[in-house]
């Protein structure tokens, strides 16, 4: 019976297999071409999507570290066998890099892919169709653009400005720090109003009004460091562009830090989102938390033991200001309130 059943089975794989090869027709749903896609608002944004992905990079590829590591706000020490990673950190503590070090690399190459990923979505919008939202999208583009040469000239000073996706260019040589400078002004001031004035749960994430004017104000705020001659009045006029979106209010200080800060505090005017099932790769609570932490707030995967601050930077803050919470020092305790054990040893951090 069983070699008979075999038999009859093949018999109808065989006959499906047939009728399948000969009968090629099929039903189509939905399909996009060039005609139909992008043709809304929304499908102008999902299209939009690798600028962020980009923008979750930079901070994740070195950059923080750049900026932070060669002051006291992040010390990275030794411990034992971990943490020495080739004296990366080692050296950025005592101010001994140069061009070629890592940190560098990276920095520039995840901020120059950001700067290439716009460009290239921007030219995928070019020979389009003027649609609703058309506008708008060029211009996000276009602010987020500026978004990552601020930080490549704030970082780097002069660099080369890129406006072209085009592969078989030359490397371009470096604009001065001025003329980068002017370029992130000018893209600013042209795109600004295209953008939506509203901070809300749809534009979370993404540039808005409220975000470009306070670009621009960090721009203007820092004019004097760029480009030699101070411009405080624009610095101050940009300021009060965003107080008067009427969008944004101080709140709770450690309500910006919780995953769902998008949804309930008005205090962001920009933030980078990432989430534990559509857009990893948030790993700073790993860097920072102790091993034994994994127990304190039931995280999936144990953290590193690595990142911390200087002593003498946290010995500026008096125990009565509310932003010293945010450092885990003394005794420290499991999710039930019980003090951390951690292989046998009492886990107490000493500033």
């Amino acid at each position: 019976m069983k070699l008979n059943c075999l038999y009859i089975a093949g018999a109808l794989a065989f006959a499906l297999n047939f009728t399948g090869c000969t009968n090629l027709d099929e039903k189509v749903y939905s399909s996009y071409t060039d005609e139909n896609f992008p043709s809304s608002p929304e499908q102008y944004a999902s299209m939009t999507g690798p600028i962020y992905v980009a923008a979750q990079k930079l901070f994740d590829n070195n950059l923080y570290e750049l900026q932070e590591m060669g002051t006291d706000e992040i010390f990275v020490p030794t411990r034992g066998g971990d943490w020495y990673d080739g004296g990366r950190y080692v050296d950025m503590h005592y101010h001994i890099w140069t061009p070629s070090h890592i940190l560098i690399k990276n920095a520039w190459d995840s901020g120059f892919s950001g700067i290439g990923t716009c460009n290239q979505v921007l030219s995928q919008f070019e020979a389009l169709p003027d649609n609703d939202g058309k506008a708008q999208t060029i211009a996000e583009i276009k602010v987020m653009r500026a978004w990552f040469y601020f930080y490549m000239m704030d970082t780097f000073g002069g660099v080369p400005i890129v406006t072209k996706f085009d592969q078989s260019v030359e490397a371009p040589s470096a604009n001065t720090r001025q003329e980068v400078f002017d370029f992130i002004a000018k893209d600013l001031e042209e795109n600004t109003e295209y953008l939506s004035n509203e901070a809300n749960n749809k534009t979370y994430g993404r540039p808005t009004q409220g975000m470009a004017y306070t670009l621009a104000a960090k721009l203007y705020l820092n004019a004097e460091v760029y480009t030699g001659k101070p411009q405080w009045e624009k610095a101050e006029y940009y300021c009060d562009k965003v107080i008067a979106l009427n969008q944004y209010q101080l709140g709770d200080y450690f309500d910006m830090f919780k995953p769902d800060n998008g949804a309930k505090d008005k205090e962001p005017i920009f933030s980078v989102p990432f989430d534990a099932n559509k857009a990893k790769g948030n790993r700073w609570f790993l860097r920072t938390l102790h091993f034994s932490h994994q127990k304190t707030f039931s995280l999936s995967q144990a953290p590193y033991n690595g990142w911390c601050v200087a002593p003498d930077f946290f010995d500026f803050y008096t125990d009565d200001d509310i932003r010293k919470k945010i450092f885990l020092y003394g005794q420290q305790y499991d999710a039930s309130g019980n003090p951390m054990i951690y292989n046998g040893v009492n886990v107490v951090l000493d500033p």
